[in-house]
């Protein structure tokens, strides 16, 4: 993820989250909970970035589509700006 993040000079935190959720979600770290896991470090990281998205129903339904691939991590960053209070 640095490296990624680094090479392609990445400094968006709604981009850089979404870079994490889908490592996460997609890449079966943990024998369970990957997508839970990718929720809440995704809102994690934006919470300590100073953005405080609150977990919510829409959003794991959306960590769905990330762990199917139906959804990549430029869509999400979108939605997680969207979502972010004003």
């Amino acid at each position: 993820m640095a490296n990624h993040i680094e090479y392609a000079g990445v400094e968006d935190v709604y981009e850089i989250a979404a870079l994490y959720a889908v490592a996460l979600a997609r890449g079966h770290v943990f024998n369970d909970a990957n997508k839970r896991t990718a929720l809440v470090t995704t809102l994690t990281y934006l919470q300590i970035h100073g953005v405080d998205i609150p977990r919510s129903d829409q959003l794991e339904e959306i960590m769905v589509d990330v762990a199917e691939g139906t959804l990549d991590a430029v869509s999400l960053a979108e939605i997680l700006y969207t979502l972010a209070p004003a």
